[in-house]
């Protein structure tokens, strides 16, 4: 069922690891025994708990406690899942917050994961094939505090306080981030200034709307590369950015690795 597992931190207990899992398979009701944070790596994992399914292809991020009893179902193709243990971590790693204040089981997209989506790739890919990642330990540090915090409740309480018109500014970027539309453009829409535009979107989301869709065009490419074998400066183009050097650029920044250094991780499953 697990073709391969590979320990990415060594000096401490088994901090994060991946897991290669083949195509088709069923794994009946389990507990996981420790409580920890997954990501999909590649392929694609529907999964089910307490008369709920989700189904969550890469980048899809999960919390999942010891105890929760879970069905997990696996794609055709199989899929990569990377693990963080968050009961290896000491409390003031996790940023000083029990485990039991996080949700039992909870999925979130990879579109509603913001730069902690940089921390946690850079964290999981292989070190062996990426020798010049950040240092594992600092990472998965920083990956499993920011990922646990946008599981808690108070996470989806400030979301729920973001105006109309700026989500709906986020959605449009969402639904085409390889379309360079202009703040100016986007605040104009919104009927606001561009100056309340960036200052609010930054406030609400962390980030400026530039970096954001940017962000967005990475995780675009992120499913591309896994799932064709199209030339970087064709997947470039695809996902809006002006050439293979621009795309290689801020790819590695928030990722931690090259669009080429991940796809050979990937094909190395």
């Amino acid at each position: 069922m697990a073709r391969n597992r590979t320990q990415l931190e060594s000096h401490r207990p088994l901090l994060a690891w991946a897991t290669d899992y083949a195509g088709d398979i069923r794994m009946p009701e389990h507990e996981d025994g420790r409580s920890h944070l997954s990501l999909v790596l590649a392929g694609r994992v529907r999964e089910s708990f307490g008369g709920r399914e989700v189904s969550q292809e890469t980048l899809g991020v999960a919390l999942k406690s010891a105890d929760a009893r879970h069905v997990t179902r696996f794609g055709p193709e199989g899929a990569r899942i990377a693990s963080i243990d968050l009961q290896a971590l000491s409390r003031q790693e996790r940023g000083g917050f029990g485990l039991s204040s996080l949700p039992a089981w909870r999925w979130l997209p990879g579109r509603q994961i913001l730069p902690e989506v940089r921390a946690t790739i850079a964290a999981l890919v292989d070190y062996r094939h990426c020798p010049d990642c950040p240092q594992a330990l600092d990472v998965l540090r920083e990956a499993a505090l920011l990922l646990t915090d946008a599981f808690r409740d108070g996470a989806s309480t400030e979301r729920a306080k973001i105006d109309g018109w700026l989500r709906t500014v986020r959605e449009h970027i969402d639904d085409e981030p390889s379309q360079t539309v202009p703040v100016a453009r986007l605040a104009e829409q919104a009927d606001v200034s561009a100056t309340h535009l960036s200052r609010r979107f930054r406030a609400a989301f962390g980030v400026s709307v530039t970096t954001y869709r940017n962000l967005r065009r990475v995780q675009m490419a992120l499913v591309r590369l896994t799932r064709s074998e199209s030339r970087l400066a064709d997947v470039a183009a695809d996902c809006g950015f002006h050439d293979q050097s621009h795309f290689t650029g801020h790819f590695r920044r928030l990722v931690g690795v090259t669009p080429g250094a991940w796809r050979d991780h990937v094909r190395e499953r």
